[in-house]
């Protein structure tokens, strides 16, 4: 189950986030604030700093299917939110959205932008990333409920499988 204890550093750090003009368009939509809040406070503080002091990172919408990230080297990090995505974020399953957004943070982490590895490998990577912040559960919701979709229901079995 989720946290939603806020502890100071989470708070600094979602205050350096939502300070940033980019992000305006998740501070200023109360559901966009509640998932992104959640999200960051599943993190660990390591990862946090990570985020803050090694990568900048950046989070747009555009047309599309839920998420993707970007790796630029020595650059921004992007997650880039569709719309599917983000009628998730607003909706009774948003706790979904967050695994979403928390498997996209995990792609960053672990660098899949610059390392030889499968896709489905980095997927495998990202999920657990997901798992490790506590998010399982919202996790196997969210593939369960898109089990016909992509590769979803490989990650599903896998996840499963390691319970």
């Amino acid at each position: 189950m989720i946290n939603l204890i806020i502890k100071s550093d989470d708070q600094n750090f979602i205050k350096h986030f939502f300070s940033e003009s980019v992000h305006n368009w998740i501070r200023k939509d109360k559901d966009y604030y509640r998932a992104f809040t959640l999200l960051f406070e599943c993190l660990p503080s390591d990862i946090k700093l990570q985020l803050i002091r090694k990568n900048k990172l950046v989070f747009i919408k555009v047309e599309g299917q839920y998420a993707s990230s970007l790796e630029l080297p020595h650059k921004k990090s992007f997650v880039i939110i569709y719309n599917d995505l983000l009628k998730l974020l607003k909706g009774p399953y948003f706790p979904q959205g967050v695994a979403v957004l928390a498997h996209e943070i995990g792609h960053i982490i672990n660098h899949h932008a610059k390392r030889q590895i499968s896709i489905l490998d980095s997927q495998f990577e990202a999920d657990q990333f997901v798992i490790d912040i506590g998010l399982e559960e919202e996790l196997i919701d969210f593939l369960s409920d898109h089990i016909d979709v992509g590769d979803c229901k490989i990650r599903l079995d896998k996840i499963l499988l390691n319970k």
